[in-house]
């Protein structure tokens, strides 16, 4: 018969955590567990001392998995998991925004555990019923389906690429559900509504920063659908006065590398016309608003919501059973109005997703194939916010441009102005 070992142990404590000690054929042997909880130690001995107590190759080879396990989760503290995450090379190349909003959401569940869980200091410890009790406190909140799934996307996602390094068995997110998000978007603007909010600019003693950028801001959102980034940080080299189109490489989409590009309106011509003025070294459609976007994102949001509220427009609304309130009307309206009054007017849905961007692979595929013209009769299917004198008001931003032209002008130059003039007359029907 096989010789079989004689096996005895107890847990101890060195320090916080605990360890084990066995007697194998009256020889002595310790193992730290790495843990600070009686109940984990009492698994991880229990599974150790199969293999301590067998004699075969497989349970040696199992104890030094089972020994490496412990000491990677040894190494790796709670304190010290975001910068192990952010420097791994497994990690899904995120947009900034996305980082910052998942290392929020991973820095509340620490706080959390520090207050909780004081004892847990190391990543491999989280166990399923910590991150149960996270999420059961997290749902008392009444956060929104998207506000819960937000946080358990970017922990599943540490824990997923923190997982080996830590030495777990389990991602311990796995059994948390995902909520069904009622999502309720932003409402899409009237043509009424629309010119009221754009109005706004044109009333006597507005105070608000950016005033003139900000009013073209506004119209790029109207009249592209181009999200809030995307028109803030606009550049004069994505604007081909000439062709009349605007192009844009839409930062949520950016690692699609997908670039849209949308026919110019003429109310919106008017206006990128008049931005020509105020233009500089930067490169930057809006320069300032694109500094201050830059520096504080969230400056420019509230003061677009800003002149939603000064148009008579509701902007959040209290739902029941939802902690926080929700947005109605903000920037992003206007991306939904694009989007609605193209539809109205019975331009495919295909030539639409070819305008705004899409995110979707199959979606791109298809509309890739998408003629310019098909393009330009949705932008024109647009409302017109243009003035009575919309032709004299383009044709003085023409003028002024010419102006300008001939000012930096020498004799060789002039053919080139006087082309310029006829093309812009021609434009107009002015020739």
């Amino acid at each position: 018969m096989p010789k079989t070992k004689s096996l005895t142990g107890h847990l101890y404590k060195r320090g916080n955590n605990f360890s084990v000690q066995f007697r194998i054929n009256g020889k002595v042997k310790s193992f730290a567990l790495h843990t600070t909880i009686r109940r984990e130690a009492e698994q991880k001995a229990a599974e150790l001392a199969k293999v301590v107590g067998a004699d075969t190759k497989e349970s040696v080879a199992a104890y030094v998995a089972e020994a490496r396990k412990f000491r990677k989760s040894s190494s790796l503290s709670i304190d010290d998991a975001w910068d192990a995450f952010f420097a791994s090379a497994e990690r899904p190349d995120c947009g900034s925004s996305t980082l910052r909003k998942y290392k929020c959401f991973w820095s509340q569940f620490v706080s959390w555990v520090k207050i909780n869980r004081p004892a847990l200091d190391k990543i491999g410890e989280v166990d399923l019923e910590t991150t149960g009790e996270y999420f059961s406190q997290l749902s008392q909140k009444k956060l929104s389906g998207a506000g819960f799934n937000g946080h358990r996307q970017a922990l599943h996602l540490v824990f997923r690429i923190l997982k080996s390094q830590a030495g777990m068995d389990i991602n311990p997110i796995d059994d948390i559900a995902k909520k069904q998000n009622l999502q309720r978007s932003h409402k899409e603007l009237s043509a009424e509504q629309l010119k009221e909010l754009l109005a706004v600019f044109d009333r006597s003693g507005l105070s608000l920063m950016n005033k003139e950028e900000m009013r073209v801001m506004f119209h790029l959102g109207t009249f592209t659908g181009l999200r809030l980034a995307d028109c803030a940080l606009l550049k004069w080299d994505g604007v081909d006065l000439d062709r009349h189109t605007v192009s844009s490489m839409p930062l949520k989409t950016i690692r699609k590398a997908k670039t849209v590009v949308i026919p110019l309106h003429p109310t919106l011509e008017v206006e990128l016309l008049k931005a020509k003025n105020w233009s500089d070294d930067s490169g930057y459609v809006l320069p300032k608003v694109a500094a201050r976007y830059q520096n504080n994102p969230s400056g420019i949001q509230k003061d677009a919501v800003w002149i939603f509220e000064q148009a008579g427009m509701k902007t959040t609304e209290k739902i029941k059973g939802r902690e926080l309130s929700v947005n109605q009307f903000g920037f992003h309206s206007l991306r939904h109005t694009f989007v609605s009054i193209c539809a109205n007017a019975g331009v495919p849905l295909a030539v639409v997703q070819s305008i705004v961007g899409h995110g979707n692979p199959a979606m791109t595929r298809h509309y890739t194939h998408i003629g310019d013209a098909s393009a330009r009769k949705a932008i024109a299917s647009l409302p017109s916010l243009l003035p009575a004198n919309a032709d004299m008001v383009r044709l003085s931003g023409i003028r002024a441009e010419a102006h300008s032209l001939i000012d930096a002008a020498v004799e060789k130059d002039i053919a080139a102005i006087l082309d310029f003039l006829r093309g812009k007359a021609k434009d107009l029907k002015l020739a």
